[in-house]
């Protein structure tokens, strides 16, 4: 009897594991065979300040940004340990200056991403994972009604790479992500090389006793960003590149471990930027998925 309800629990907290994720990460998941994941998230970004090294520069037309990003998506997984994710974003950004008001509006750069997962160990309340993964940004924007000037918006490829590593028990879970990214840098333009690296610690409120249970956690994440200058018209860009980490805070609720709802807030508390740049105050997510 005892060996059977530890089976159980062991299996019980890895399915749980599985359906959790970071708000923030870096790279797409795996889930189970033939299995469907289906979501829409929302970000949104605020900014109205100029910055120069770590310190804050002028804005002289008073410059203010919002932007509101909507991005379908779904991940369909080929076996346990191999999945595939598509992501088709959309935006709108309001530009306030002095001067007047511009609205942008249209699709981002769609994206292609895969994760394999070369490691699964479950052990006796709890298991541990690692996975590559693979991440492709296709130069789908749209100029409906103009263009942000912003990387994710230009005409390049863009490729990232990386390692994703979590270790998880029946009331915390720990992640860690590390990539590279590159920009194909058509026609002398584009962002510069990136190292990425994302890091998780979530609470569960209470421990599940039943895969239908209602379940809460609490995700405390941190990332870090260290960007060399990019080019522009063959020259090097010098207000480009930079060193930046943040931290957020966010909630996760989940419902017979199918349904999935997260939100939270991500902050810049530290920056250093080359030259002089425009970079967003607060970032915050909200996003649904359902699992099939």
């Amino acid at each position: 009897m005892r060996a059977a309800a530890l089976v159980f629990f062991v299996m019980l907290t890895a399915s749980a594991a599985s359906a959790h994720e970071t708000m923030f990460g870096l790279g797409p998941r795996t889930i189970w065979k033939a299995g469907l994941e289906v979501e829409l998230e929302q970000e949104f970004e605020a900014g109205s300040h100029f910055w120069s090294g770590n310190n804050r520069d002028e804005n002289p037309r008073n410059r203010r940004v919002f932007m509101h990003m909507i991005t379908p998506g779904m991940t369909y997984g080929f076996s346990r340990d191999f999945a595939l994710r598509v992501k088709t974003p959309f935006y709108y950004m309001r530009e306030e200056t002095k001067d007047g008001v511009e609205w942008y509006s249209g699709a981002a750069k769609f994206r292609v991403g895969g994760a394999y997962r070369f490691v699964q160990n479950v052990f006796g309340g709890g298991s541990s994972k690692a996975s590559w993964f693979a991440d492709i940004e296709i130069p789908t924007a749209t100029r409906s009604q103009g263009m942000p000037d912003e990387p994710e918006f230009d005409d390049n490829w863009t490729f990232t790479w990386g390692l994703s590593a979590s270790t998880s028990t029946t009331r915390h879970y720990l992640w860690a992500d590390f990539a590279g990214r590159g920009s194909t840098q058509l026609d002398g333009s584009g962002a510069g090389p990136e190292f990425q690296t994302h890091l998780a610690y979530a609470y569960r409120f209470w421990e599940l006793t039943d895969y239908k249970d209602l379940d809460m956690i609490m995700l405390v994440e941190a990332d870090f960003k260290a960007a060399a200058q990019g080019v522009l018209n063959g020259d090097r860009d010098e207000n480009s590149g930079g060193f930046v980490f943040h931290l957020a805070l966010g909630f996760q609720i989940n419902v017979t471990n199918r349904v999935e709802v997260k939100w939270g807030i991500n902050l810049p508390v530290y920056r250093f930027v080359y030259g002089r740049q425009f970079y967003h105050d607060i970032q915050g997510m909200l996003m649904f998925s359902y699992l099939i």
